[in-house]
């Protein structure tokens, strides 16, 4: 420790202060920056907020839509026996199995996209 606090001299401090003082351009620019981004976002958000609106609303939509269908594509991929009435395979007739579970999963997506439509088109008329 007492080696550590020798090696700290007065040059240290000195280059340290040199540092703060050569950078004193970045230390103005940034506030400015800051404000000049702030300001950007304000207005952006101020004169184009419905546009983000909808445009995150549609995408939010097509999102679980997208889910629901790729989940489908799965089950109907990886568990195709599921689907026929007569099969009697433990995959199929236990209610807690994977492929079971994936189809109550994408049928509740698309219920939930379906009562998202719904709400769109009862903001939409707003």
């Amino acid at each position: 420790m007492q080696a550590v606090v020798a090696d700290l001299a007065i040059s240290d401090i000195q280059e340290i202060w040199l540092d703060i003082v050569a950078a004193k351009i970045a230390y103005i620019q940034i506030p400015f920056t800051l404000i000049l981004v702030a300001a950007l976002y304000i207005s952006l958000m101020h004169y184009r907020t419905k546009y983000f609106l909808w445009t995150s609303v549609f995408i939010s939509f097509s999102f679980i839509l997208a889910m629901a269908i790729f989940i489908q594509d799965y089950r109907s991929k990886y568990f195709p026996g599921c689907d026929s009435e007569d099969d009697s395979t433990p995959e199929c007739t236990q209610p807690a199995t994977i492929g079971n579970l994936l189809q109550y999963f994408f049928i509740f997506l698309y219920m939930m996209a379906f009562v998202y439509g719904i709400m769109v088109i009862c903001l939409f008329k707003d």
